[in-house]
């Protein structure tokens, strides 16, 4: 389609990739969905199936001394499998592999819409607003979700509307579990380096600079929500 951007090479690449390898099975990449500082999301599909998917490329992970983002990508990969068949909001993965020769990851999951997008376009015709039945039902999904999370011991720490997608059928699922930490039912926060959202982050998180520490628990993710 002459309206589809043209797919993004993959960073260090010299040529255009059309196709993303995962644990050998060719996923033909169709667009570029996002960017990050260290990661790309790409719309594909799986040749073999046509499922669409999403992909997340993450490059670089051993460039720092302290491999910190080797280690984010390897909690968010283990968060997410544990999760899968316990919170049915929790983004679904179906590939995920790890190359330490050219210091990738990468993970294959389902594919869906932007939350923070989607939501003006969820008013019914000629209104500016949703219907309150239809709030009620997108706020369960999200409390639900939130609520699953902590139940397994996990703190999201990043709760926002684009933390969220919409699969095609009305849905949500959280994705991007990079700032997620462990967090005992006997604790009810840990001191953490400053992360997150500041439109989000309760008051005394917000008061922090960055680089410093403060006091972060399933109390953060309440707020945020």
């Amino acid at each position: 389609s002459p309206h589809t951007p043209p797919v993004a090479p993959l960073k260090n690449s010299k040529t255009l990739s059309t196709t993303i390898c995962v644990n050998s099975i060719p996923y033909t990449v169709i667009r570029l969905l996002g960017e990050g500082l260290h990661s790309r999301v790409y719309a594909a599909y799986d040749p073999r199936t046509g499922q669409s998917v999403a992909i997340k490329v993450v490059q670089n992970l051993e460039s720092n001394d302290s491999h910190e983002h080797l280690k984010i990508f390897f909690k968010e990969i283990h968060y997410l499998t544990k999760l899968q068949p316990h919170n049915p909001y929790v983004i679904r993965v179906y590939n995920h592999e790890y190359d330490s020769k050219s210091q990738t990851g990468k993970i294959v999951m389902e594919t869906g819409h932007d939350f923070r997008f989607m939501l003006p376009l969820q008013a019914p015709p000629n209104k500016k607003k949703m219907t309150n039945a239809q709030a009620k039902y997108y706020w369960y999904q999200m409390v639900d979700a939130v609520a699953l999370l902590h139940r397994h011991g996990i703190v999201h720490s990043d709760i926002k509307p684009e933390n969220f997608i919409m699969t095609q059928g009305g849905q949500l699922r959280i994705i991007d579990l990079g700032l997620s930490f462990r967090l005992s039912h006997a604790q009810t926060s840990i001191l953490r380096p400053f992360a997150g959202t500041p439109e989000y982050m309760p008051p005394e998180v917000c008061q922090i600079q960055n680089g410093q520490y403060s006091r972060q628990g399933r109390a953060s993710d309440i707020w945020a929500l």
